[in-house]
């Protein structure tokens, strides 16, 4: 990291709240400075924005447990059965990208979507199946429309 935003970086990864407000004015002001210095101090400028919201991502990540409660069930899906979660798709409406870095850090970000379904189904989706025993982990490869699949177990 270049010296003059490491002290902004550090500030923002502080669990003290003044400490991260400090680090968005801290990150505008160098960003503000680096902009007149042309396209390339933009571009790195950029890149530093990208591990701040790391930064802050990792942050958001590491508490989520404080708010998220996982249950055991004395009832689990037994072994070798499906299950499917589907879900309907989302539009924006307003404020697209105003809630990612930079806008975000410096004016906050606000975005209204909706949800909406496709031919009456909710087109989106994923499907899993408990395994019993140690499960494998295949990765699948699409190489064009009508070619093989490649597979890979890990």
């Amino acid at each position: 990291r270049h010296p003059r935003w490491r002290g902004a970086l550090q500030k923002l990864a502080s669990a003290d709240a003044k400490q991260r407000s400090a680090a968005v004015k801290d990150l505008q002001r160098l960003r503000t400075g680096w902009l007149q210095d042309g396209a390339v101090a933009l571009m790195r400028a950029a890149r530093h924005y990208e591990a701040a919201s790391q930064m802050v991502i990792l942050s958001a990540v590491g508490t989520c447990a404080e708010y998220i409660q996982i249950e055991t069930t004395s009832n689990p899906i037994p072994a070798g059965q499906w299950v499917t979660v589907e879900a309907p798709a989302r539009i924006d409406l307003a404020g697209g990208w105003s809630d990612t870095p930079p806008v975000c850090y410096e004016h906050g970000g606000a975005v209204v979507n909706a949800a909406i379904l496709v031919d009456g189904q909710r087109p989106l989706g994923a499907k899993a199946k408990r395994l019993d025993g140690k499960p494998v982990l295949t990765f699948q490869t699409l190489k064009g429309k009508n070619a093989p699949v490649e597979e890979a177990q890990r």
